[in-house]
């Protein structure tokens, strides 16, 4: 003899859900302005990060405007500056990459930091840091025995520790 079970199954509103866990506007954006990292990491996820592919000042200004005016809130939003490593565009061309934020951050609508390995830090990135205000992060991913045969740069430098300019 066999039985007929009727299941009642009940419709997920996904929107609402959405809105219950999500922010209606974003607080952080995740910006790559570089592909290329010096460092040789054996357990980095990016595939392609001896490739040098560099962030253009056009893209930047497409993401400036693309931000809605309820974007802002009582909080700025903040650009972070992630890798491959951020720092490997150069200064100068960093520094054009944080030009089209320049009214947004005077205005107090966004801040700017920096997620690096610190390997490419010198006394002209800590000059630019401060003058934008650009709080930094450095990537130290374990001990310094794991760092120092994990994290080999292209050049045979390592992450942690490698740079005086942050001490200063």
């Amino acid at each position: 003899m066999s039985s007929t079970r009727t299941v009642e199954v009940s419709v997920i509103d996904y929107q609402k859900l959405a809105w219950t866990w999500l922010t209606p506007s974003p607080n952080t954006m995740i910006l790559q302005p570089a592909t290329f990292c010096p460092m040789d990491c054996g357990y980095c996820y990016l595939p392609n990060r001896h490739r040098k592919q560099d962030m253009s000042v056009d893209t930047v200004e497409a993401i400036v405007h693309g931000m809605a005016d309820d974007w802002f809130t009582d909080k700025p939003v903040e650009i972070v500056w992630h890798g491959g490593e951020p720092l490997a565009v150069g200064v100068d061309k960093f520094e054009e990459l944080l030009q089209p934020f320049e009214p947004l951050r005077a205005a107090g609508k966004v801040v700017q930091r920096v997620q690096t390995g610190a390997i490419l830090i010198n006394d002209a990135w800590c000059d630019l840091f401060k003058r934008y205000e650009i709080d930094v992060g450095v990537s130290i991913d374990g001990p310094e025995h794991t760092n120092t045969t994990a994290s080999i740069a292209v050049g045979g430098r390592c992450s942690p520790g490698s740079s005086g300019a942050l001490r200063s």
